[in-house]
């Protein structure tokens, strides 16, 4: 018994040479398994509330469906009042780690945004090309929900909730409270965690191909500063242009017109030059993305089980992933 005790009292050194306590697999499971069920119950309370909210402005005015405005309130309003305030108090039920704070110089924040949104652009265009072979394949077309808030309603209703809400609230959710409740057990894994239950929430197949890139990015540079202002600029700065500005240059102006076709063509330059410059930035600076072991190891080839294969995880990642399957038959 003495034995045993000095055995689970020890520490394993790791290749970076932090001392990591010895893996207690099913006390990680537990624990990545409380997260999942926090996040899955979170999800149904926001989806829940949705429902309830949309059925109520129907009954209120039932031609609901030809107001999108509306439309989008009743999704966002209990989304962002109820259902995000919610979800945040269950998943603080899950013990967190402290993390190192660090700051960026503003060079390295253009340069991160610069990243941002090449992944963004480069993720959206093979969402949109898998997207499509599916809708061919099947006869008929995949539902884009991003490009219907873009081409629908007030640009500066859904500015609310693209660029101001969406991003506080989501990074606040994904980078804030998941790495910090998964950083323990290596950055790598914090950093994939946060990403795909980031990519996996926008429901969608084509959300997901770019949402996914973004957030391991997002978690990565929260992960290395500590400070989620950071990633809070750097995601309403890719909403801004993608919502916002876009739209403005694209379809702001009178069709044919001179200014609309100047706009569009210095909107489309910017893209461009904003998506090479991020693909040049992120080949040169490719060697920096290192990922720092936790104070917990996880055994090499059990990680997946560990963090995924537990009941929480499983209820979270495969209520999204069919989701994500159902709505490429709408």
């Amino acid at each position: 018994m003495m034995q045993e005790n000095m055995r689970v009292e020890q520490t394993v050194e790791t290749e970076q040479g932090m001392r990591a306590l010895p893996p207690d697999e099913k006390q990680i499971r537990a624990h990545f398994s409380k997260l999942g069920s926090m996040m899955f119950c979170g999800t149904l309370i926001i989806i829940i509330g949705q429902v309830i909210c949309q059925g109520i402005a129907s009954a209120v005015n039932p031609n609901i469906a030809d107001n999108y405005n509306l439309l989008l309130a009743s999704q966002m309003v209990p989304m962002y009042l109820i259902g995000y305030p919610i979800m945040f108090l269950l998943v603080k039920q899950v013990k967190p780690s402290s993390i190192a704070q660090h700051d960026m110089k503003g060079t390295q924040l253009f340069v991160a945004f610069t990243i941002t949104y090449a992944l963004m652009i480069l993720g959206n265009l093979l969402g949109l090309g898998v997207t499509s072979v599916i809708g061919f394949l099947k006869g008929d077309g995949v539902v884009n929900p991003l490009l219907n808030i873009v081409s629908s309603g007030n640009i500066w209703i859904n500015a609310i909730y693209t660029v101001l809400l969406a991003p506080v609230f989501e990074e606040f959710l994904f980078r804030k409270l998941v790495v910090d409740r998964t950083i323990r057990y290596g950055e790598g894994t914090a950093v994939v965690l946060s990403g795909l239950m980031f990519g996996l929430f926008h429901g969608n197949l084509n959300q997901f191909v770019y949402a996914l890139p973004m957030g391991l990015f997002f978690a990565f540079l929260y992960a290395k500063t500590g400070k989620i202002r950071y990633t809070v600029i750097l995601h309403m700065a890719v909403n801004f242009m993608g919502t916002v500005l876009g739209p403005l240059c694209t379809t702001g102006f009178e069709e044919g017109s001179a200014a609309g076709m100047a706009a569009s063509a210095v909107f489309s330059i910017l893209v461009y030059a904003f998506l090479i410059t991020g693909i040049v930035f992120l080949v040169k600076n490719r060697k920096l993305f290192h990922l720092s072991a936790g104070e917990v190891a996880l055994a090499k080839g059990r990680r997946f089980r560990n963090v995924i294969v537990n009941l929480g995880m499983i209820l979270y990642c495969g209520f999204w992933m069919l989701n994500i399957i159902l709505m490429l038959f709408v």
